[in-house]
């Protein structure tokens, strides 16, 4: 039969060894709850870029538009500015989002060949980083496509008119043209009033005057029209 005093000591043994198992193991437990925790700052600590793109809570700055001529008789124009490197940015026409492109090193970005439609268009950006923060809206641009070629309608002198006289050496050239128009007689500017009329003051020579007037509008169209005036002293 065991004696009782050797039960007693491997008892005492045991209930030892299972305490100190028990300790060895919770603070195992505990190290790995705590390694486990700290993953993120050694992901950080190793990766410091992609770890400050997921802290990142701040929106860029809206996109600067490089200034885009507002008429144009081009069915595609381009759109170019300036943004925070690396960025998204995104191109809207009216509420509709149609293009995005990826700001390069040196902060530019550029959408090239963007289709116009209508005689109205209005685009407006924003901008999103690598942490999706959107900024604001960028300022509107506001496209006007016209192909068509600008009203020009000569009032006077009648096309074919002979002048006799040195008092009609100096003839005066008049009409109308579209609003915002520009003239030129002769490759001369002439003035162009708010109401679209010009005049234009010309000096014959003796016989045959070629007279050549053209109108071009905002958007670049032209429209010509020729005039053969006589002079004699």
């Amino acid at each position: 039969m065991p004696n009782k005093k050797k039960i007693k000591e491997n008892s005492k043994q045991f209930f030892t060894l299972f305490l100190i198992t028990l300790v060895i193991g919770t603070v195992a437990v505990l190290g790995m709850i705590k390694i486990l925790s700290n993953l993120d700052i050694l992901w950080s600590f190793f990766n410091p870029e992609e770890a400050a793109v997921k802290d990142d809570q701040i929106a860029p700055s809206a996109p600067v538009i490089i200034p885009v001529q507002k008429y144009t008789n081009k069915s595609e124009i381009t759109i170019e500015g300036y943004s925070e490197k690396g960025a998204t940015v995104i191109l809207f026409s009216g509420n509709l989002k149609k293009r995005e492109v990826i700001v390069d090193n040196d902060g530019r970005f550029a959408f090239n060949e963007i289709p116009l439609s209508g005689k109205q268009n209005r685009f407006y950006l924003t901008a999103k980083d690598k942490s999706d923060n959107e900024s604001e809206k960028s300022e509107e641009i506001l496209v006007i496509f016209d192909n068509e070629k600008p009203k020009l309608e000569i009032n006077e002198p009648i096309n074919g008119s002979r002048f006799v006289g040195e008092d009609k050496k100096q003839v005066n050239i008049a009409g109308t043209t579209e609003l915002g128009g520009v003239i030129f007689v002769n490759d001369a500017y002439a003035i162009v009033n708010s109401a679209g009329n010009f005049t234009y003051t010309f000096t014959l020579t003796q016989g045959e005057n070629k007279i050549k007037i053209k109108a071009e509008d905002q958007a670049g169209n032209e429209e010509n029209r020729e005039l053969t005036i006589f002079f004699s002293p």
